[in-house]
């Protein structure tokens, strides 16, 4: 994209810097699909910056229901998911064991509240597993001090698979 500016302006690639020309880089950017923290995208004539949104109802998620297929944690495998603040709810998994093993589980936050990165490591838990199926219930006994999104994640370990649902929620927000 910043090649696509030094042909347009004939200037090169530090002129699009010195030059003033970073904030129309970043629209072209996330025009494309980059996500750029903190840079909304602007259409000149667009009127939905001027919408006025509204909810017509809320969801309390409370479950996303089992669908009996599972996944082999054959790489970390997480869920991100809002937290509100004060303590962290707790959290209830199916899963299943190959042979005895410990299954680990840990919480992360993004240590921006604007990025979306599991970067900063609040809380692990270890769970023994005999072999088969079974419940877990996940309490990090965490209270945070404002809300955000969590990140739960589940560490490599072949002899475990994790129940998949089929409920998708987009939209979810802090």
């Amino acid at each position: 994209m910043a090649a696509v500016l030094c042909r347009k302006y004939s200037i090169s690639p530090r002129d699009v810097y010195e030059k003033g020309h970073i904030a129309e880089l970043q629209q072209m950017l996330v025009h494309s699909g980059q996500y750029i923290p903190g840079v909304n995208a602007t259409f000149p004539g667009d009127l939905a910056g001027e919408a006025k949104i509204t909810t017509s109802g809320t969801l309390s998620l409370s479950a996303l229901p089992g669908n009996s297929e599972w996944r082999t944690l054959n790489q970390h495998t997480a869920i991100m998911l809002p937290i509100p603040k004060g303590k962290t709810p707790q959290f209830t998994f199916n899963v299943k064991a190959g042979q005895p093993t410990v299954l680990q589980v840990a919480f992360h936050v993004s240590q921006r509240a604007d990025h979306f990165t599991p970067d900063e490591r609040l809380s692990i838990k270890e769970y023994a597993l005999e072999a088969g199926t079974a419940v877990i219930d996940v309490n990090f006994s965490l209270t945070r001090k404002e809300s955000g999104y969590g990140f739960i994640i589940f560490q490599k370990n072949e002899q475990v698979s994790i129940e998949q649902s089929d409920v998708r929620i987009t939209g979810l927000r802090k």
